[in-house]
């Protein structure tokens, strides 16, 4: 048996997602403001290492948290190479889904990595 959700607990999950402001923390654009460009909350203390999924042709997030000391292990399969280098970047030509194969790895196994 399948449960199925109905149409106005869907709209009323939509109405929750909206954004918030943390309680203690300020937000930063971390990257350039196209494709590159997220907001997150301004606390990177302790923060070792980022997981970046679908890089693309922009890695200004990715460069954000390589030039603060931080692994950036990215994960890309359209693209033959990183746009750019840096030492703290770990590119994999691999595709997320949502079980491995030889072209695409679990977000469980990337963490596990």
């Amino acid at each position: 048996m399948t449960s199925r959700i109905s149409p106005s607990n869907i709209v009323k999950l939509l109405g929750m997602m909206r954004p918030q402001k943390p309680a203690s923390l300020q937000k930063m654009r971390v990257g350039d403001e196209g494709a590159g460009g997220y907001v997150l909350p301004d606390d990177l203390e302790g923060l070792s290492a980022v997981v970046s999924i679908g890089v693309g042709d922009n890695v200004s997030f990715d460069r954000h948290f390589a030039t603060r000391g931080i692994q950036v292990y990215q994960y890309d399969h359209t693209i033959e190479q990183l746009p750019a280098a840096h030492a703290n970047f770990h590119f994999h030509r691999m595709g997320w889904a949502a079980e491995n194969s030889t072209s695409m790895v679990s977000l469980a196994q990337i963490l596990a990595d």
